[in-house]
């Protein structure tokens, strides 16, 4: 397993950014992963950046487009699971009853990265 830092003058806290993880879809164990959450569930984010050249219909130049996808995975137990960002997918993966409760107890939107991170570490620390 290997690990880097990418330092952001902006956040105080830097970017983790670590690889060797189980195989997850086609993404190999050399991928790295940011670190979102630590503990015995982790939780990663991975973005995927594609490029596409059109020329459309018309046109004499080529159109180039990016796009960038962000794909979250917790890794519990030796397996990795791609996260919806759902509180029942997330109840499922993590096999905990209280996960949905809390949730909405707290008024979260895991489709926020700080209130996933914020779920994640709820379930880590009563672990």
């Amino acid at each position: 397993m290997a690990e880097f830092l990418l330092h952001n003058e902006k956040e105080l806290v830097p970017f983790v950014f670590r690889n060797g993880f189980p195989v997850a879809d086609k993404i190999t164990r050399e991928t790295f992963y940011q670190v979102l959450a630590d503990g015995d569930a982790q939780l990663f984010k991975l973005t995927h950046k594609s490029f596409t050249e059109t020329i459309p219909y018309g046109y004499s130049k080529t159109v180039r487009t990016i796009l960038s996808t962000d794909l979250y995975y917790i890794q519990k137990g030796g397996k990795m699971y791609k996260v919806k960002r759902d509180a029942k997918a997330l109840q499922a993966i993590l096999a905990d009853q209280t996960i949905t409760e809390y949730i909405r107890k707290n008024n979260l939107n895991i489709a926020s990265d700080g209130d996933l991170i914020q779920t994640i570490n709820y379930y880590n620390r009563k672990n």
